[in-house]
């Protein structure tokens, strides 16, 4: 077994194996989407993510730009790659806060639900380790805060989705900020 640190705390304790995989995934978003990420079927169920070329590409965009508005065509899974961009952050990267806005209250809702359906078809080693820790001071006392509008992690990193208002972000300090479905938010200068 080896234990994995971030900032000089202990966060997990992996097999040998595990922690390859682990480091291996934090270096590349697009293998960890292929491998660990589950995605729903309106039909099919639950299926693996297997990416398109063009969605390869926007998440190696992602990565290497930050800064990305993509004007695109309705279904091509954009919103579901930032879903899947938005859990690998929060699981590699300590501390790592991410805010969504999207349209509406619902709207929100449902794409922190497509987020924690990805997490709970997380490899179970993933699931676990990020539930919990010894730190009592941790959020929680070591549990992953899981509500409507909010995901916390043992590792410090959250993802909260809130509805479009021009206070929605007032305050706060984010690593990663997903404005879903921006055509449709009135006033999305003034929300930005």
């Amino acid at each position: 077994l080896t234990y994995l640190c971030f900032n000089e705390r202990v966060i997990w304790l992996l097999t040998k194996e595990q922690a390859k995989d682990f480091l291996l995934d934090r270096t590349n978003p697009t293998r960890f989407i292929e491998n660990k990420v589950k995605i729903s079927h309106p039909s099919l169920g639950i299926l693996p993510f297997n990416l398109y070329k063009f969605q390869k590409g926007i998440v190696n965009r992602f990565i290497s730009d930050h800064n990305l508005i993509m004007l695109k065509s309705r279904q091509v899974g954009a919103s579901t790659i930032a879903q899947a961009i938005a859990l690998w952050s929060a699981i590699h990267f300590e501390d790592y806060k991410i805010l969504i806005i999207s349209a509406g209250q619902r709207n929100a809702k449902s794409f922190l639900n497509k987020i924690k359906n990805m997490f709970d078809n997380l490899p179970d080693y993933l699931k676990e380790e990020l539930r919990f820790i010894d730190d009592e001071t941790s959020i929680n006392k070591g549990r992953l805060v899981n509500n409507k509008f909010e995901m916390h992690f043992s590792n410090g990193s959250s993802i909260t989705a809130l509805p479009a208002t021009e206070s929605a972000s007032r305050g706060e300090s984010i690593n990663l900020l997903i404005i879903d479905e921006a055509a449709f938010i009135e006033r999305v200068e003034e929300v930005y």
